[in-house]
């Protein structure tokens, strides 16, 4: 909420509330409750709606009529909720404010969270009590402030956080749940990250090898585990991403949203694949013949896939290179065409070459 409190809605935002059972302290000089903990940061326990962890700290000043200021806290505190976030308890006090939370998606059982001073803590209970730091000494991540935790999709010993301006490299990944930690900014100073504040980072949803960055100058990616970074602003029609602060990432599927400091939610199609084949293509839809392709079947040299023609344009337009081989060999880039009188949608079509004008026509039909 606008005063940092934590809002509920159960009724898909329409109505909010403001829960607070449990997110008060007793302030004996004042003989009441102070106020509700503030949130910085809140996750859902994969597969358990109802239960959410959440970083927060208690704090109020109150003058007296002579001037004398009255101070309780900071108070910082990891906190857990087994009802959809209607009453909270104590699940750990850490001594600066949590910044992030986050589950494993794999795993219920194993959450994490960063602080403002770059500890970092590890659950294996969900969320409960007996949160721990899970590297000593020199193990430990670098003290600063940690702005994002992100948990690799398929393996949750797997978690990265990032760093604000005053940390750099301002990327970490650990393989071993938080005991120990490697730099991921970029291995070569013509290909790392930016020495700014990285407020966030998702990890590809068809390859764990592709990162995504939001940084104070847009979205970097890394292909390669993060040894290489490169600037991921532009798209299609000059549908760039300006050079703004990236506040937050997020994907879904081979969508990718990216939501910044007041220039509003951006969204681009994303492709881990590096290139494609065209085997065969389709005129069928809903067992219709059609004029133009519909389906086309493709090949990365490892997996069939079976895609739309809408699809495979997104694919292209995130980098994807796809193209057919003809019968000597040789080899035609597939393109996106702009709608035309002849065809009112974008449709495919490939670099015309000594064989014929458009080498899909010339493919096998499924």
């Amino acid at each position: 909420g606008p005063d940092d409190q934590l809002r509920r809605s159960s009724d898909g935002g329409h109505n909010w509330t403001d829960p607070t059972r449990g997110l008060t302290d007793p302030w004996a000089s004042q003989m009441r409750d102070t106020k509700p903990a503030t949130f910085a940061h809140v996750a859902v326990r994969p597969g358990f709606s109802n239960f959410l962890i959440g970083g927060a700290f208690v704090f109020e000043q109150v003058k007296n009529d002579a001037g004398k200021v009255d101070t309780y806290g900071p108070f910082s505190r990891l906190y857990y909720s087994r009802d959809w976030g209607q009453s909270w308890w104590s699940a750990h006090s850490v001594p600066s404010k949590i910044t992030w939370v986050a589950y494993a998606p794999t795993d219920a059982s194993r959450a994490y969270a960063g602080s403002e001073s770059g500890a970092f803590y590890r659950s294996d209970h969900g969320g409960e009590p007996a949160w721990f730091e899970p590297a000593t000494g020199a193990d430990k991540p670098p003290l600063g402030m940690i702005m994002s935790v992100t948990v690799d999709p398929t393996q949750a010993d797997t978690v990265y956080i990032t760093y604000g301006s005053n940390v750099y490299p301002n990327v970490y990944r650990s393989t071993d749940g938080g005991a120990h930690w490697a730099s991921v900014a970029g291995d070569f100073e013509d290909m790392a990250l930016p020495k700014l504040t990285v407020s966030a980072l998702v990890v590809d949803a068809e390859s764990r090898d592709i990162l995504y960055a939001g940084t104070d100058i847009g979205v970097f990616r890394s292909n390669d585990f993060g040894i290489s970074w490169y600037p991921y602003n532009d798209a299609p029609d000059d549908d760039d991403l300006p050079q703004v602060i990236v506040t937050g990432l997020a994907n879904q599927g081979t969508q990718l949203f990216a939501s910044t400091f007041g220039r509003g939610l951006y969204t681009t199609f994303t492709s881990a694949i590096v290139s494609l084949q065209v085997l065969a293509v389709s005129y069928l839809f809903r067992n219709r013949l059609h004029q133009g392709i519909q389906w086309l079947r493709l090949t990365d040299g490892k997996t069939i896939y079976i895609m739309t023609r809408t699809e495979v344009i997104r694919r292209i337009e995130a980098g994807t290179d796809v193209y057919t081989v003809g019968k000597d060999g040789s080899r035609a880039e597939v393109m996106v065409m702009e709608p035309d009188r002849e065809h009112p949608i974008l449709y495919l079509k490939t670099v015309t070459d000594f064989i014929t004008a458009d080498n899909l026509i010339s493919l096998p039909r499924f």
